[in-house]
């Protein structure tokens, strides 16, 4: 839940009002994947170097205002290793993001 609550937190902070955010969740054999895929800012190549990093505020800036950590991508990525999981992104400046996070299904 907190992975999926800051890829939304950050594609919505990065996305200006009237461009579109999408989610999808796929599950198959032992695996899900969740993606969020975003029509915002993108994010240069000077920054794909250093946004996983704690506290690494990256040069796009937030599209209204909203306050920023530098923490979130740190977070989610620590968290997806955690459950042993996976984390890619596909970024274009001025075309927008996509994260994709692929975990192991919990077994109950």
């Amino acid at each position: 839940a907190r992975i999926l609550d800051n890829l939304l937190s950050n594609a919505i902070k990065f996305t200006h009002t009237g461009k579109n955010v999408y989610i999808s969740l796929q599950e198959s054999s032992g695996f899900v994947s969740i993606s969020v895929r975003d029509e915002g800012q993108g994010i240069g190549q000077a920054d794909q170097q250093k946004m996983f990093k704690k506290f690494q505020k990256l040069s796009a800036k937030p599209t209204a205002n909203e306050t920023s950590t530098g923490l979130g991508l740190s977070i989610i990525k620590t968290l997806v290793e955690k459950l042993k999981g996976e984390i890619k992104f596909k970024s274009e400046v001025g075309l927008g993001t996509e994260f994709s996070v692929v975990i192991a299904k919990s077994k109950r």
